[in-house]
Formats: C-alpha cells, sequence, structure tokens
C-alpha cells in the first residue's frame, strides 16, 4: 500500500479594529495586523485494490484456405479425309483412301482393316469398293481410348476399259469368281455360256448379249496354272456400240472402250490417230472363195506385249470404215 501525504493549507485572517467611536487624543494608533497561518497536514491514505484480471475464452475461428483445381479433360484426335472428296465417283476397284490425323493414332475401318500412318499423322487405306454407292466410316482412336469417327461416301462406277491384258480392274489370270460378282453386279445376270475345247480344257465364254460382252474363263494355264478357273479373255462387238447403261434410277454406267476412246463404232482413221505406228494391218478374215468382209488390225498399247485385235465393218478398209468387234487374250479369232 502507497500513502501519499496530502497537504491542506488553512488561513484565517483577523482584522483588529477601533473598540470605540472616540479618540482621547488626535494621535492615531494604529495596532498591528497580525495573520496567522495555521497549516494542517492531513495524511490521505490510498489504497490501492488488487487488479483482477478478466480472461475472456477466445474461440479459434478455423481458417478456410481456397484453392483451385484444374481438370484436363480428354479431347478427341483430329482426323480429315483428304482423298476422296465425299460424293465422289470412283472407277477402280480398289481405291486408296487418304487423310490426317493425330500423331501416334490409329486409323482403321471397323476391326479389319487398318491404316498405314505416318508420324506426321498422314495415313493411306486400301478399301475394296462393291458396285454403287459406298458409304465408310473412318476411326481415328488415340492412346487414351479417345476417339474421332468421319464418315465418307463415294460411288464405285467400273468403267471396264478394254485392255490388251484384262478387262477394267481385272487382270487376264484373275479368278472366275473375282471377276463375276463385280461384272454381275454392273451387268446383271449373264445369258447360259458357251464351252470352246481348248487342248482338252474348256474355254468357257460368259455372254451379256444386251451389250455384246463375252468373257472367257479356262483352267488351262494361259497366264496362272494353279488348277483353278481363271478369266483369260474378252470380246465385244456390236450392238452395243461401246456404252452400257445401268439401271433406271441412274445408277452405275460404263463404257466399253480402250484406255484412249476407241471402242465399236470408232473409225480406222481414230484407231490410227490414237495408237500412231502401232496399227498394224493383218491377214483377212474370209473365205478365199468370197470376198473378205473384214480384216484384224493387231496393235499393242505401250508397255503392254498383249495385242487387242479389231475387226472392221467393211472390206478393202478406208479411214471411215467402222471397228465391229475387238478382242484380247484367249478365245476364237473370228
Amino acid at each position: 500500500m502507497q500513502v501519499r501525504p496530502l497537504v491542506i493549507v488553512a488561513v484565517m485572517v483577523l482584522v483588529g479594529g477601533c473598540s470605540d467611536a472616540e479618540t482621547a487624543t488626535s494621535s492615531t494608533v494604529t495596532e498591528p495586523l497580525t495573520t496567522t497561518t495555521v497549516v494542517s497536514t492531513l495524511a490521505l491514505t490510498t489504497t490501492t485494490l488488487p487488479t483482477t484480471a478478466t480472461s475472456t475464452p477466445t474461440t479459434a475461428v478455423p481458417t478456410t484456405t481456397s484453392s483451385t483445381t484444374t481438370t484436363t479433360l480428354p479431347v478427341s484426335p483430329s482426323l480429315e479425309v483428304t482423298d476422296p472428296e465425299y460424293g465422289a465417283i470412283i472407277s477402280t476397284l480398289v481405291y486408296t483412301f487418304r487423310g490426317v490425323t493425330d500423331p501416334g493414332c490409329l486409323v482403321s475401318v471397323g476391326d479389319r482393316y487398318y491404316a498405314d500412318v505416318d508420324a506426321d499423322g498422314t495415313w493411306t487405306l486400301d478399301l475394296k469398293l462393291r458396285v454403287g454407292g459406298n458409304t465408310t466410316t473412318i476411326t481415328a482412336s488415340d492412346p487414351t481410348g479417345m476417339t474421332t469417327k468421319a464418315q465418307i461416301a463415294v460411288d464405285y462406277v467400273p468403267d471396264l476399259t478394254l485392255r490388251p491384258d484384262g478387262l477394267g480392274p481385272f487382270d487376264f489370270g484373275d479368278r472366275t469368281a473375282t471377276v463375276m460378282v463385280p461384272l454381275q453386279d454392273v451387268l446383271g445376270p449373264p445369258s447360259p455360256g458357251e464351252e470352246y475345247p481348248y487342248f482338252d480344257h474348256p474355254l468357257r465364254h460368259v455372254y451379256w448379249e444386251d451389250v455384246g460382252l463375252a468373257v472367257v474363263f479356262s483352267d488351262y494355264g494361259f497366264f496362272r496354272d494353279d488348277g483353278h478357273e481363271h478369266l483369260v479373255g474378252w470380246r465385244i462387238q456390236s450392238p452395243s456400240i461401246g456404252l452400257l447403261a445401268g439401271g433406271d434410277d441412274g445408277g452405275a454406267s460404263t463404257t466399253l472402250r480402250t484406255a484412249k476412246g476407241i471402242g465399236i463404232g470408232s473409225t480406222l482413221a481414230e484407231l490410227q490417230s490414237a495408237y500412231p505406228e502401232r496399227v498394224v494391218l493383218e491377214a483377212e478374215c474370209g473365205d478365199e472363195d468370197s470376198p473378205p468382209t473384214a480384216a484384224y488390225v493387231r496393235f499393242s498399247e505401250p508397255d503392254r506385249g498383249r495385242p487387242i485385235v479389231f475387226r472392221f465393218d467393211r472390206y478393202p478398209l478406208e479411214a471411215s470404215s467402222l471397228i465391229a468387234l475387238m478382242s484380247a487374250g484367249a478365245g476364237p479369232g473370228c
């Protein structure tokens, strides 16, 4: 306890004065002024009360930490078909489809056909088409399993180009089933065929009379000796005039002509212009006792060792003589 002195000063003033109104003498008596000072000292006791510490409980408020999590969603691979264009008309039985995808992706059609994909993502895929409309779905798959699909539609219209070593997309030596199924899709069912003997091996002719086409098959080893029947020749004559038409719905159509446009109804002058220095006039085909009515003209296309034989509508041959029959491979000549 701490005691602090409190000093209080009290001043009392006593004033003295005259007690009588009269003075005995004329002198003035001055009574001194007496001042009494009383100093009283009081002791003030100050009591310091103990301090009570008040504790207020503090409740801890949980701190919320805000964090942002970025989730990267998987992205499907890119896929583009650059060739052919959608709706394109294609004249080859097997066509190479081309496009581009992301590097490292797999490109396929179903689970049977897989494209060759280069390191930069460009791809190629050979697909066999059927006559008429073909709609194909191509799929690109990345290593994570993400896929992208692209649909492409094309029309296969075989040209059946008359070749010295085959017919359209078919080569001499191709098996019968490989040739006949597509031909029937284009030309319809054939007429009953005929057979001609050839060294104890029949040459079987299959006809499409409405277009003047005969296709020759045999198991004789003209082009491949494996015991199976193969395409060995073809022949075409009027009345087709080189034109094959599809169905009434405007479907597949084709022209039976050579790669340079020579067909039934072309003139000798056109043939010689298309294949200069390759047209050879050969022996006439006719009875010596009667005037021949036709002649064969043989030629070999560049890089083709086999000839196509042409027969004309009249003899002697003139520039305006018309081609009436064409043939190649095995089969009867005149």
